[in-house]
């Protein structure tokens, strides 16, 4: 979830670097000369009026259309990218599904299997001889049967 949390805003930070293309790119400077000069044994100090200060700015013009063709790209490959997303989502549902039935039927399975046992746990007082081959049997099968269930 986190990383696909990362990946919707990636897409939606690369939307927004190439709309940020279409605004005007402005440029400031100041300059100044330095607070103490000494040249050719002239001192000179600072003075407020050689200080200069300059602004330019500049307007692009998508004249050819390249930065609507990458803005058009950029927003059909995150649409890509979220049906992609979407299209997992509906995957790991499915799956999630499936694995809660199949846990609930493994469930029953198993409460099964402890009621049988349950059952053949408390034999007759006194079994004929030749029963109690094919009861114990029958006990140590489903006590396999429930071990393989638990494990499931």
């Amino acid at each position: 979830r986190q990383l696909q949390a990362l990946d919707i805003e990636a897409a939606h930070l690369r939307e927004r670097g190439v709309r940020l293309r279409y605004w005007p790119d402005l440029r400031l400077s100041l300059t100044s000369p330095p607070l103490y000069q000494y040249a050719g044994g002239d001192t000179s100090s600072w003075n407020v009026d050689q200080v200069l200060f300059s602004a330019n700015s500049s307007v692009p013009l998508d004249i050819q259309g390249q930065i609507s063709r990458q803005l058009r790209e950029t927003r059909r490959a995150r649409d890509l990218q979220f049906a992609r997303m979407a299209e997992q989502l509906a995957i790991t549902l499915q799956r999630l599904a499936a694995s809660r039935q199949a846990l609930a039927l493994t469930d029953r399975r198993l409460r099964v299997a402890e009621l049988r046992l349950d059952a053949l746990r408390t034999p007759p007082l006194t079994p004929p001889p030749e029963s109690v081959r094919p009861y114990l049997v029958r006990l140590l099968r489903l006590d396999e049967q429930r071990a393989t269930l638990l494990l499931e």
